[in-house]
């Protein structure tokens, strides 16, 4: 629904730029919490209740916010009548069903970022080191966000997207080989890119493919897809870390940034208007 909501505030070539700063203004504050969290630790000497408490505040913000929002009104005749949304997936354009499955390609091999976290800290890189690094990995990301979703609404989002699933596949191979802190670092900042490609200019590329009246539903559809292949991507990547060890994991999430690559360029036709 609110990615939805987004793509009604917005016209059709601000839409890539509009998602953009969604996901650059929401992960600035998962660079900026877990410092500031730092921070305030250290000068309540470690009392993680004052911590929950200022969490609260930000929370409680943005909830008045949304009561602020004018939701546009739609032309799209409403019926109070329930119907399950995945009878709907027939309805939907064989374009979007085909994104679909370049997306769950993908997702099912997306492993959690546990994952990275554990390899940097089996190379012996500390506690703090790492903390620092995912928040540069997500000041990357919230920085490059809107500067890539405001490019893919003047060009092919494919072509942005094709290059987030290969810097993908380029970090997660270089992560099972890395050793040193140093290609830790770099890895992490360049695994921002991905973020930035591929989140936001995603959801908007599947607004496009989807008809009016089903907008929401098939955004819902997305969510659903690739909730339920990175739960298992990440059960999967955890037995092939035991049993293969972990170069093969990232050998296997490479695998699925390839193929979800090769879909979405030579299969998802390209329907968008370019912005002049």
């Amino acid at each position: 629904p609110r990615d939805a909501l987004i793509a009604d505030s917005v016209e059709s070539k601000q839409l890539g730029a509009a998602m953009g700063w969604h996901r650059g203004m929401d992960t600035l504050g998962a660079a900026l919490g877990p410092l500031i969290a730092i921070y305030l630790l250290s000068v309540t000497n470690n009392n993680y209740r004052s911590i929950y408490s200022w969490a609260l505040i930000p929370g409680l913000i943005s909830v008045l916010i949304v009561f602020l929002i004018k939701e546009k009104k739609s032309d799209v005749i409403q019926t109070k009548k329930w119907t399950n949304p995945i009878l709907k997936f027939k309805d939907l354009d064989f374009n979007f069903k085909k994104y679909l499955l370049a997306w769950g390609a993908f997702s099912m091999t997306n492993s959690s970022d546990v994952f990275l976290l554990l390899k940097a800290k089996n190379a012996g890189v500390t506690t703090t080191s790492l903390i620092l690094m995912y928040c540069g990995y997500n000041l990357i990301y919230a920085l490059m966000s809107p500067v890539l979703g405001q490019i893919s609404d003047k060009m092919d989002r494919r072509k942005i997207l094709a290059m987030g699933f290969l810097i993908f596949a380029s970090v997660y191979l270089c992560f099972g080989y890395a050793t040193e802190i140093w290609h830790f670092i770099l890895l992490f900042l360049i695994y921002g890119l991905y973020m930035a490609a591929t989140d936001g200019v995603g959801k908007a590329m599947a607004i496009d493919l989807l008809p009016k009246d089903l907008k929401a539903t098939g955004l819902g559809l997305l969510g659903t897809v690739t909730g339920l292949c990175t739960l298992f991507a990440s059960l999967i990547a955890g037995i092939v870390w035991d049993q293969f060890g972990a170069v093969s994991t990232f050998i296997y999430g490479a695998t699925g940034a390839l193929v979800a690559c090769t879909i979405t360029i030579f299969f998802v036709q390209r329907t968008i208007s370019i912005a002049k």
